[in-house]
């Protein structure tokens, strides 16, 4: 997760594709256009523009591990819009290939 949200915060399109699987998804609340995200590729390059055009910069606030070394996780995150001077608060939940670095 920390490598995701460094590769976030440095627009990293190459070590962004590398967090996911090729048939990623990712979910956003209804009302935004274009979601869900699907696939590495359109996830990273939608990250880069984020942090290109609106200046993102994200803090993880809080990590939740699940017991027993189940492959989940759950964190809570701050995502600064630097170019706006807005901010957006929120979670991820995490679910992690077997063979996943």
């Amino acid at each position: 997760i920390r490598r995701y949200f460094d590769a976030c915060n440095a627009g990293d399109h190459a070590a962004l594709v590398a967090c996911f699987t090729p048939d990623a998804v990712h979910y956003f609340p209804p009302g935004l256009p274009d979601i869900p995200w699907r696939g590495a590729e359109a996830i990273a390059a939608k990250w880069v523009w984020c942090v290109r055009n609106l200046g993102s910069r994200w803090t993880i606030e809080k990590l939740l591990l699940a017991e027993g070394g189940a492959p989940e996780a759950v964190i809570e995150w701050t995502h600064w819009k630097t170019g706006t001077g807005t901010a957006q608060r929120g979670d991820e939940w995490y679910v992690f290939n077997a063979d996943c670095t």
